[in-house]
């Protein structure tokens, strides 16, 4: 009877446990509105799509959801991202294209862990030194910013698959030189200009 007792527990700790790990990865996929996250509990949190909010900075409420793996902040208005983008150390995906950036945000170079960047459509210039931090970065999303150059730095990015600098001019020079640095990355350019270095 005891044996019997015992082998009913056990089988309805292991169903629990595998209904549970199974809601658990369930609402880690689900993807939340900026409202919807706001009544949810901010450690439930793990996927924000908080686009197209027309923001020109972004709320202090948004650093209170620090398990997110990916946040989408595209669409708004920003210029630049706050220090507080730091707690965000679990993030895997951001993405702040179509915003008004003017430089990098290198308040995000501490976010390691990132593997897919989209910053397309802002107006950024130039790549810091710390992109080489991106250790474990797959996807680079630079496409339609007036990017003048690539810093050396980029090249121990070797985790990088694919590199989208789309909709700017580079001459046929750079493209190879960066397709040769980054042999595994699938790199995304337009026609090669006639333009100098």
């Amino acid at each position: 009877m005891k044996k019997t007792l015992g082998l009913c527990l056990l089988l309805w700790f292991s169903l629990t446990l595998s209904f549970s790990s199974q809601l658990f990865s369930q609402d880690s996929l689900r993807i939340y509105t900026w409202d919807e996250a706001l009544l949810a509990p901010k450690d439930s949190v793990f996927r924000l799509d908080a686009s197209k909010q027309k923001w020109e900075s972004l709320p202090a409420e948004l650093f209170t959801f620090t398990h997110l793996k990916s946040l989408d902040i595209s669409k708004n208005r920003l210029t630049e991202l706050p220090e507080e983008m730091a707690v965000f150390k679990e993030l895997r995906t951001l993405d702040v294209g179509k915003n008004k950036l003017k430089e990098f945000p290198v308040v995000i170079c501490p976010l390691t862990q990132l593997k897919k960047l989209m910053l397309n459509r802002n107006y950024i210039t130039t790549l810091p030194a710390c992109i080489g931090y991106f250790s474990h970065l797959k996807v680079l999303d630079l496409w339609d910013n007036p990017i003048e150059s690539l810093p050396s730095e980029l090249s121990k990015a070797t985790s990088l698959e694919v590199v989208d600098l789309r909709g700017i001019l580079f001459n046929q020079a750079f493209q190879d030189k960066w397709r040769a640095e980054l042999p595994q990355a699938k790199w995304y350019f337009d026609l090669p200009c006639k333009c100098l270095d």
